[in-house]
């Protein structure tokens, strides 16, 4: 019960490597589900969202220069769900980004998303956190 409380980096892997196994894992599951969908006849849609912080996570998002430009506020996550359970059926697969409005640099490409789910971000950075969470 103690070694599993005590959390370590394992050997192998920094916080980089980190990174690139979450990149590798949302690879797999996009795998999977065009599978599900070709092998199944069903209409899959990826999505490849932004970050929605949550309170614990302040300092590391205040720490990152990107995380302005990648934020995915509660209103666009919600009307960008409804927008993909409204898509049409004739979408086998897709596998498209989501994030609200950049601050600054565009570091996701939104194109696909609108043409195929007719859904663009209304917000931006720090629409829809609590109050004084925004610094």
């Amino acid at each position: 019960m103690a070694a599993r409380a005590r959390r370590t980096a394992h050997p192998a892997f920094g916080p980089a490597d980190a990174a690139l196994l979450v990149c590798g894992g949302e690879g797999v599951a996009e795998s999977i589900g065009q599978s599900y969908a070709e092998l199944h006849g069903l209409s899959v849609i990826a999505g490849r969202l932004g970050w929605c912080p949550r309170p614990d996570q302040e300092r590391e998002f205040a720490g990152l220069a990107c995380a302005k430009d990648v934020y995915f506020s509660p209103g666009d996550v919600g009307r960008f769900f409804h927008a993909a359970v409204k898509a049409p059926l004739s979408i086998r697969f897709a596998a498209v980004n989501a994030t609200s409005r950049p601050l600054s640099v565009t570091h996701f490409d939104l194109s696909l998303t609108k043409e195929l789910l007719g859904w663009e971000p209304r917000d931006q950075w720090p629409t829809g956190l609590p109050a004084g969470w925004a610094k």
